[in-house]
């Protein structure tokens, strides 16, 4: 599945704006533009940082060992368990709190599709036989350290 979104003055300029009016054609050509532009884009630095090192690094914690216990709770509220039947009520807000510095809220239930989207690009590989080089010379029996396959019975 794939979503695009053109702005309304984009579809206003191009006179897109009215929807059943417009056949999908002349979205084409816009739609092109995009994957054009995502082809030219290119990655240079991509930076991960789990749970517990986002808590460290904004303060929400003092010690690695708060942090890792704060992600556990996130990674079992990530699976769909209501934390308030885990913890008891002092502790779901000592992590809730915690983890809304970083932009996380337990209190609602966790929603996949408000995730950050994984891009996923892939190319078509032609697999060819390779030539052998000019330089590679074939082993010759003689003149190797490998001695022939003799069958005794």
């Amino acid at each position: 599945r794939e979503e695009h979104s053109l702005r309304q003055a984009l579809l206003k300029r191009h006179d897109l704006q009215f929807y059943g009016m417009v056949s999908e054609e002349r979205f084409y050509e816009h739609l092109n533009d995009i994957e054009n532009a995502m082809k030219t884009l290119q990655v240079t630095h991509d930076e991960h940082q789990s749970i517990a090192e986002q808590l460290l690094n904004s303060g929400a914690v003092d010690t690695l060992r708060q942090a890792n216990t704060t992600m556990s709770y996130f990674n079992v509220w990530q699976l769909g368990t209501d934390l308030r039947t885990v913890l008891n009520r002092s502790q779901f807000f000592q992590h809730k709190a915690r983890l809304k510095c970083i932009g996380i809220d337990i209190g609602q239930q966790f929603d996949v599709s408000r995730m950050c989207p994984t891009l996923k690009r892939s190319e078509v590989i032609d697999v060819k036989p390779l030539r052998v080089p000019d330089w590679y010379q074939l082993p010759v029996v003689a003149q190797s350290n490998v001695l022939p396959f003799r069958a005794v019975a």
